[in-house]
């Protein structure tokens, strides 16, 4: 019960932490969820509303006529095809004037309309203050005028907008300006702005009361800003904005706007629709990044606009995360607490993280709740982390003296058997056959003189811990580090099949791992690294030999000695690897050998054949057949043909010896 009670503590910690890191939007844990949250929309399969025309004042249109800004004689041959529009939303300032008559024309043109809602630019800084006449134009627009409140949010200092008499033309005017999230990338779309002790609406937002002929009514609740419009209610966040729900970059209705003014479109393809004027066009545009790559600005209004008119808005509320986050922290606590295996825990802590993904993705699709998935994963990893970090600091006191007595064995197999078998811990052994397998350093007292000690201990642990891990890899045991050497054997403590074959593959793993570290090593310590194998397979002793208050588990025997004298054997031959014919007799035909000659190693009367482990490479099969066809008929003018073709240094070696 205690270890249950110190993971729920813990437990309750960290998620704790992780409900404040979320509700606050601490970073960088705001932008690593925002990211993760982004691939909701590439499952979305939602249309934008049909009645939504994007008129882009693109390439095609400047090519047409001109490089911006157009003649306003222009602008307005365009807009007066979209009289019979709902609304046309103009993502344009015209801050500047042209010459009298055009200003008239434009100005008049929109008046006549009666359906234009001109945008502004909301900034901090400024080098130009917007003069009172036009202040009082824009006043005429803010959010009080439609029973709005007194709201908390995202304010500006100085705004850019049309001249005076095409302000004064547009039936209402909004706010075009968005801001980014922290990341720098566009999610959300604000309700409004507060300037010039107003507020003033978005662009949206002013849109939708020309489209569906209704006023706004707003109401600041504790922790959301409620827009009420007949049909549609609108829930924004407390800072006044609310996430879009986009959609797949070619599905947006976008036309150019010189297709308007050429007559390529009947001005009934506009009647009651929303048309959003703007520009795209490269280096006067404002492009976006956003979830779904970098659009342009018009684009985000558009958005907005087929989310709410589709009953699309993505509904965000805070405790639709909590909720994921209480249950996935707990779900690892109840799982310690009624399965006792870790595979069973560690399937069932999976399982409810694919539920829960599995839920929420369904719930954004065809309900539009967005539900953050970062915040639960990580909290459900964590919790895992901390239940199985308990259990296993708990097991591990349960079985605390096996563990020291045993503190020297490195391999987890060994362990398990042990703790499993406490009987086991006597002294004594048995006869098995083992694969043995002895590793060397090249050149080791060469390779000290030059390190410091500290560098040597560096190296060694560079090179042992990856080399350790090919050998535990394949089911071997390390018997001990000799110095620069590693003595490992295979087929016990438990027992491997293929023994010789895990030995072998081991090897060649070593060999391809030191190809592969060699050029690391030498830039970090300046010198080269080789090593030789021994292996040999045949019968030992193996079980724990020492004193009674001191001893180890290892193998004893002739076999064992064999696969040390293989090992030196590597620095005549000039080989990388060398087995025993009684390794060789077991493993697998895949691996490829090639037999050098009977040797008599110390402590042997007699003659052993030794072979060299060879990668299986086309190279290594022209060498061994050259080479072997050479032994066989021992001829110098052979083993001459195998060096020259193939450089062989064994070759070399034999021919020295007039052999």
């Amino acid at each position: 019960m205690k270890k249950y009670l110190f993971i729920g503590a813990l437990i309750i910690v960290s998620s704790g932490i992780f409900f404040y890191l979320f509700k606050f939007d601490v970073s960088p844990f705001f932008d690593l969820a925002q990211k993760t949250d982004d691939i909701n929309y590439e499952l979305s399969n939602k249309n934008p509303n049909e009645n939504i025309v994007f008129a882009a004042i693109d390439e095609k249109s400047v090519n047409s006529f001109g490089r911006w800004p157009w003649n306003r004689a222009v602008l307005s041959k365009g807009l007066k095809r979209l009289d019979l529009a709902s609304v046309v939303l103009l993502d344009i300032t015209f801050s500047e004037s042209s010459t009298e008559y055009d200003d008239k024309y434009l100005a008049d043109t929109i008046s006549s309309m009666g359906n234009v809602v001109c945008g502004f630019f909301l900034r901090d800084r400024s080098t130009e203050e917007l003069d009172d006449a036009r202040k009082s134009v824009l006043s005429l627009s803010t959010l009080e005028r439609i029973k709005g409140k007194n709201l908390s949010l995202p304010g500006a200092k100085h705004a850019e907008a049309s001249i005076a008499p095409i302000l004064e033309a547009c039936a209402m005017n909004a706010a075009f300006s968005t801001f980014p999230d922290k990341d720098g990338i566009f999610r959300r779309y604000p309700l409004g702005f507060a300037y010039n002790n107003s507020i003033y609406p978005t662009l949206g937002i002013q849109g939708l009361r020309f489209y569906l002929q209704e006023d706004i009514e707003i109401e600041e609740k504790n922790n959301s800003i409620e827009a009420n419009f007949a049909n549609h209610k609108l829930e924004f966040s407390k800072k006044g904005v609310v996430r879009l729900n986009f959609y797949d970059h070619e599905d947006y209705n976008v036309i150019s706007f010189s297709d308007i003014i050429t007559n390529q479109y009947d001005e009934e393809y506009f009647k009651n629709k929303i048309v959003i004027v703007g520009i795209t066009e490269a280096g006067i545009s404002d492009i976006r990044s956003t979830p779904i790559g970098a659009v342009a600005g018009p684009l985000l209004h558009y958005t907005f606009l087929s989310n709410v008119l589709n009953n699309e808005l993505i509904k965000e509320n805070q405790i639709y995360t909590f909720i994921p986050i209480f249950v996935l922290s707990f779900f690892p606590l109840i799982s310690v607490v009624f399965f006792r295996k870790i595979y069973l825990r560690i399937c069932l802590n999976i399982f409810a993280g694919l539920v829960f993904l599995v839920i929420s993705k369904f719930l954004y699709i065809n309900f539009n709740i967005w539900i953050s998935s970062f915040y639960p994963a990580v909290c459900l990893i964590l919790s895992v982390f901390i239940a199985e970090s308990v259990m296993f600091r708990f097991q591990e006191k349960e079985s605390l003296f096996i563990k020291q007595a045993f503190s020297a064995y490195v391999s987890p197999i060994l362990l398990e058997k042990l703790a499993k078998n406490p009987k086991e811990l006597k002294l004594g052994g048995e006869e098995k056959e083992l694969t043995t397998l002895f590793l060397d350093i090249r050149n080791f007292t060469t390779i000290s003189e030059k390190l410091k000690s500290f560098e040597l201990v560096n190296l060694l642990k560079e090179l042992f811990n990856p080399l350790t891990k090919i050998i535990q890899n394949n089911d071997g045991f390390v018997d001990k580090y000799i110095g620069d050497a590693i003595m490992a054997f295979y087929n016990a403590p438990a027992g491997v099949a293929n023994h010789a074959d895990m030995a072998c593959k081991s090897a060649l793993e070593m060999m391809r791992f030191m190809k592969s570290e060699d050029l690391r090593k030498k830039a970090d310590f300046g010198v080269e690294l080789n090593i030789g194998v021994g292996i040999n397979t045949g019968s030992a002793v193996v079980g724990n030999t020492g004193a009674d208050n001191r001893f180890n588990y290892t193998a004893l025997g002739d076999s064992v000695n064999l696969a040390s004298r293989l090992q030196d054997l590597n620095k005549i031959y000039r080989t990388g690897i060398i087995i025993s014919e009684f390794t060789k007799n077991q493993i697998n035909s895949d691996f490829l050998t090639r037999k050098l000659e009977e040797v008599k190693v110390k402590g042997k009367t007699k003659g052993v054949m030794i072979y060299e482990l060879m990668e299986n490479t086309p190279e290594n099969q022209k060498i061994k057949n050259l080479f072997e066809k050479a032994l066989e008929t021992g001829l110098k003018e052979d083993f001459e043909k195998c060096f020259n073709e193939t450089n062989d240094e064994v070759s070399k070696l034999f021919i020295e010896r007039g052999l």
